[in-house]
């Protein structure tokens, strides 16, 4: 994973989820893919996997999370939790 290119952000639910958007490996073009994951928190706050999926574009990958929420995520850096706005990050990568 790429910490240059890792994001997460949280929906208060129910249910509890949290939402991450990396960077990983590359395509047989050998352009960058897209990791998209999302966990399900319990009452007690444990996590369980609940889906995950590779894209092979930004854009794409960040259509995800409004299948599992329809709240505004606040996105953030997975690696110091500065705040993130995903869709200026996507208008450069286009």
């Amino acid at each position: 994973m790429s910490e240059q290119f890792a994001y997460t952000a949280d929906a208060e639910g129910p249910p509890r989820l949290r939402f991450y958007i990396y960077q990983t490996g590359a395509g047989p073009d050998g352009r960058p893919l897209w990791m998209f994951t999302v966990d399900e928190y319990d009452a007690l706050g444990r996590s369980s996997p609940l889906a995950e999926r590779i894209e092979p574009s930004f854009k794409d990958i960040m259509a995800a999370p409004a299948e599992f929420t329809s709240e505004i995520l606040e996105w953030r850096t997975m690696s110091g939790g500065e705040p993130v706005d995903l869709h200026a990050i996507a208008a450069r990568m286009a």
